[in-house]
This record gives C-alpha cells, sequence and structure tokens, in this order.
C-alpha cells in the first residue's frame, strides 16, 4: 500500500477527530467553571472529613444516566490529556457524577494535588467566588 491509499483513508477519521475535539474544548470552557462555581466552598473538605461509604439512594435510570454521561465526559478527560482542553479538570468533574467503588478514595487523591486545587481555586476566583476549604 502506498502512503497516498492510507493517508486517503484515514483523513475522514482525523476530520471527525478534531470537529469532536474541537467541540470538547469550547464545551469544556464553558461547562467546567459553571460545575465548579456551583460546588459548595467546603465540598472537597466534607468529602475529605466523612468519607461516604455508601451506595447511591438514586433510581436505577439515574444511576445509569448519571454514570453514561459521566462517562462520556470520562473519556473526553483523557482525550483532552492528548488533545487542547482541561483534560484532569474534566475527569475529575466526570468522577464527581459517577458512582462507582473506589470512587471517594480516587477523587481525594486527585484533589489533594497542589496543581488541581490551585486551578479549581483559580476558576471560581474568575467567577467572583470563594476559594475551595481544603
Amino acid at each position: 500500500m502506498s502512503i497516498d491509499v492510507i493517508v486517503t483513508a484515514i483523513l475522514p477519521y482525523l476530520q471527525v477527530l478534531a470537529v469532536v475535539s474541537l467541540c470538547t474544548f469550547f464545551l469544556s470552557l464553558i461547562l467546567i467553571p459553571w460545575y465548579i462555581g456551583r460546588l459548595s466552598v467546603d465540598y472537597f473538605y466534607i468529602l475529605k472529613q466523612q468519607l461516604p461509604d455508601r451506595r447511591p439512594r438514586s433510581s436505577l435510570a439515574v444511576l445509569i444516566i448519571r454514570n453514561f454521561f459521566g462517562s462520556i465526559l470520562l473519556i473526553a478527560g483523557i482525550l483532552m490529556l492528548f488533545l487542547p482542553g482541561q483534560g484532569i479538570l474534566t475527569i475529575l468533574i466526570s468522577l464527581l457524577c459517577m458512582a462507582f467503588p473506589g470512587k471517594y478514595q480516587f477523587v481525594l487523591y486527585l484533589i489533594s494535588r497542589q496543581s488541581v486545587q490551585r486551578s479549581l481555586d483559580w476558576i471560581r476566583k474568575k467567577l467572583q467566588r470563594s476559594p475551595f476549604r481544603w
């Protein structure tokens, strides 16, 4: 096979990937600050103090919908680690939306990182909200 044939075969997929990347980039710029601004100031502090060890009290339909959208966000966040966008923050938001075993320990691991804390507080400062209580 020549290179021209390979490029011709791959080009449509690259174009779709470029459009998806651009869309997730702009959606992340809008939705992530909105979501972070809606969290209470002591959300992560309370999470650290009383590590929830309970099953969600949601109905099965709500649980499936939350995990579906959380999975989409998780995939987008992983892609944003290599493409333009706020990858780590998107992954954090996706984990907050989803319900799975070990969720809270993983979220606590992510928010224990200084770079994540600074990013979250910077976004809240831009939204004229109080910084998180760590």
